[in-house]
């Protein structure tokens, strides 16, 4: 049985790391955005950034001690796409939830959930906090992980 080597790694690493890496920076504001209104979205972007201060600035050092310790680059290069693909699950969990937020309003408007724009929240649509809390998503939190939809 042949091990990998390094070419077939990196060519695996860039392929599944490559997919996710700018799905954050692309996504964040279009995402804030649904989340949070418009109304909100200077504030949910500022907290975003701010958030993001303190990885930013010691990612370099573990890199670098990763490197140190293995000494080679491999142990950096999975850790970095280790993060990007957390960062692609909280967003694929967060499509879930939006896609039940618009399932709820829906079903409180009595229309079809794909009538509804993404971009519709409780707020804009007029819909108190009480019945919001009252109706239910349509579909399990599962189901909506899978479901193929714009969000």
């Amino acid at each position: 049985m042949q091990l990998l080597t390094v070419r077939q790694i990196l060519i695996f690493y860039a392929l599944i790391a490559g997919t996710v890496a700018g799905t954050y920076w692309a996504t964040i504001a279009p995402v804030s955005a649904e989340v949070v209104g418009l109304k909100d979205l200077p504030a949910a972007l500022s907290i975003t950034w701010l958030n993001l201060v303190l990885p930013d600035t010691f990612s370099e050092p573990i890199a670098l001690e990763i490197t140190a310790h293995t000494g080679s680059y491999l142990g950096a290069q999975l850790f970095v796409g280790s993060m990007y693909m957390a960062a692609a699950a909280c967003l694929w969990l967060l499509k879930a939830w939006k896609i039940g937020e618009l399932e709820r309003l829906a079903e409180i408007e009595d229309v079809p959930a794909s009538a509804l724009s993404p971009t519709t929240n409780a707020e804009d649509a007029g819909v108190s906090g009480e019945e919001e809390s009252r109706a239910k998503p349509r579909t399990s939190f599962i189901k909506r992980l899978l479901i193929w939809r714009k969000v």
